[in-house]
Parts: C-alpha cells; structure tokens; sequence
C-alpha cells in the first residue's frame, strides 16, 4: 500500500501496531507513527489517529490494510470522519463479508455463485450435511479472528480451513473446536488443487462502478492447501471479472475489494469463496501490472478524475519467498512439486512481499528479524 501510494506522488504516513514493520522502513513513508493498541483498544487508537487527521478538505486518506485495523475503522468510522476520508465499504457489507454465517445467508438470498454451505448447529446436522454434499468437507469459521487464539491455532496449524475426510475426521475436529467458542462452518469442497485458486483485485467507485480491476492465479499457498498465496501470477481472467462485477452490483459494494474464487476442476466453474473488504496481503502485484487499485481509490477519495482503467500486464509473479520456501517443503513432502520444479518456477519477473530495487529498507530489516530468529534458534540448541 506504501509504495503503490509513494510511487504515485501522494505522502503518505504510516501507523503501525508494532515498531518492527517493514513497511515502515520504506523510503515511500514519509511518517511512520506506532500505536501499540491500535486494533485492540479503540480510545488509543482514535487518540493516535487524531495525531494524523485533519479537518474539512484537508482530511487524509484513511486506508486499512488487514482484517484487525478494518474492523478498528468500521467501529469508530463516526468519529474518524470528521478528521479523515475514510475508505471502507459500509458497515452492512462489512459485517456481511467479515462474518462467514451471515455471508452463507447473504449469498443463497441473493443468488451468489459460492459453494453449498452449512452453519454448525449439532453434530448430527453437520454429519447429514456432509453426507448430503460428499466428503471432503470444509470447516472453517464464521469469524476468522476466532482461529487467532494460540490454542485454537495449534489444533488448525495456522490453516484458515480445514478438510474432513469422513465423519470420524469431522467429528475429531468439531470436539477439538467445541471447547473454545468457536462458531463453525460446514462447506461443500470444490475440487482443485491450489492452482485452482484465483482472486479478482477490485475498487467500485462512490457512484457503484467497478472503475479498476486485477486477477490473479494462485499457484502456491502458505499454510499449503488453505493459506494465503505465496507464489502467484498475473492472469487475466474474464470469467471472474464478469461474476465479480455481477457479485458487487447485487451487494451494493463500494472500495477496494478481494473477491477469491476457486475454479471446479471437474467442470470449469468458478465458486466464490469469500469476499474480503480489503486489500490482499499481494495488491502490489496488481500495481506492477499497471493496476495500481490503491491510487484509483486515493483518487475517488479526494475527487481527483480517476486514472484511465489500464491493461493488465501479465506474466509477472508475486513471490513472499520465506513462505514459499515453506510452502515448497510441504508440498515436496505430499508429492505435488520437485524442486527443480520448484526452482524452475522461480526464473522469470517477479515482485516480491519486501525487496524493491527503489526500496530496499524494508528488505534489509526483514532480514535482520530472520537472520535474529535463527540466531537465537542455534543459541537455544547449543544450550
């Protein structure tokens, strides 16, 4: 998000929840402000948010990045307004997207092309919901933040959802899960492998036109087989660029938006998975592709015309190199890559999650955090 903003001229200020983050170190922040409790105390928050607002037309931009600082915005989004332009969809489509239930419910009314789902009720409804649909089946939660607690994310090994097999693998999960609140979904499995994954990148302008869009092809996840892409290409895309619009007009969306779809491998139709009100971790492949979806945004925001829609460039790959080196391994393990495969996917343009040749700082402290966890790695063993 910095550098797609930096890159376009606009200044940008950075607050952050933790010291520590690349993005800070980028040349294209031009302030960085830490906020320790910036998603999860709300009066600190607006107090560190004030330090970079103004008033009347001279109100910043106000851009979330991930689930905890979106969901921080929609909450105090009444008060934020008097000191910024706050980008976000409205607080129905964010309730509606951030809650995978009311998602379930959202799309049967209104006819979105998603996968047969189920909200876990009793443990017989979910074992005839699964028996209705085949195994495998998908568990997942209705709020992802409820798989964040460190005893939830050992029992799903930091998956965002996990496969059931059969009935006694679904059973084992819901038990393990029961104990600690979490509300569950039940998913009809759409066949694939990774690469079957695909997101469409969106921004619908104020007046409810999708004004800039981006796909992409996932070909490796991290955590494997349910993560966030770690290896991923530019693709243009039509199928889902057509559903996706029809999807944003029958919700009334308006913002940036991440549509992730899964493509059947058996027919070639493609299933909505999810819609995050946000960008992803891997907008920045969309900018280098010449979609810079942040700036159209800035733009719609302070009422400047909107750049010319751009054509994808594609080919060129976005690549979060230590997760994909995990991602690698895990998947060498099940079969599904070599590594010279895997080497050889490497060859070629690719953007990458910190280094940039115009801005290396971010690289460089990500790389003193690593080289750091494995000193104290060895340290600990030696001990």
């Amino acid at each position: 998000m910095v550098r797609s903003l930096g890159r376009s001229g606009v200044s940008v200020a950075l607050l952050a929840e933790y010291g520590d983050a690349p993005a800070g170190r980028s040349r294209y922040a031009d302030r960085v402000e830490v906020c320790a409790g910036l998603t999860t105390d709300d009066a600190m928050a607006l107090a560190c948010l004030e330090k970079l607002g103004g008033s009347g037309a001279e109100r910043p931009v106000l851009i979330p990045t991930a689930d905890p600082d979106l969901l921080m915005m929609d909450r105090l989004r009444d008060r934020l307004s008097d000191h910024f332009r706050v980008l976000i969809p409205s607080p129905e489509v964010i309730a509606g997207c951030s809650d995978k239930a009311r998602f379930a419910e959202w799309s049967q009314r209104l006819d979105l092309p998603t996968p047969a789902t189920h909200v876990f009720c009793s443990p017989a409804e979910a074992e005839a919901f699964a028996r209705d649909q085949g195994y495998p089946i998908i568990v997942k939660p209705s709020l992802p933040q409820d798989w964040a607690s460190e005893e939830v994310s050992r029992i799903v090994n930091g998956k965002k959802a996990l496969l059931a097999h059969d009935v006694d693998e679904l059973r084992r999960l819901c038990d393990a899960l029961a104990p600690h609140g979490v509300r569950l979904l039940l998913q009809e499995y759409v066949p694939g492998r990774d690469d079957r994954l695909f997101s469409l990148h969106i921004y619908v302008d104020r007046s409810g036109r999708p004004s800039a869009w981006f796909t992409g092809q996932k070909i490796r996840t991290y955590p494997t087989y349910a993560g966030i892409g770690c290896f991923v290409r530019s693709l243009v895309v039509p199928e889902i660029v057509e559903l996706g619009q029809d999807v944003v007009s029958k919700i009334r969306y308006r913002g940036l938006g991440l549509l992730q779809f899964k493509q059947d491998e058996r027919t070639g139709a493609f299933k909505l998975l999810e819609i995050n009100p946000r960008t992803s971790s891997w907008n920045l492949l969309a900018a280098a592709c010449g979609v810079n979806l942040p700036y159209a945004a800035y733009c719609d925001a302070v009422g400047l015309p909107l750049p010319p829609r751009a054509d994808q460039r594609e080919g060129v790959r976005y690549l979060y190199f230590e997760h994909d080196v995990k991602a690698f391994l895990d998947y060498r393990a099940h079969g599904d890559v070599t590594t010279g495969a895997w080497l050889r996917s490497l060859a070629g343009r690719n953007v990458y999650q910190h280094w940039a040749w115009d801005d290396q700082r971010p690289f460089w402290a990500d790389a003193r955090r690593l080289g750091g966890n494995v000193l104290r790695k060895v340290t600990r063993r030696a001990e």
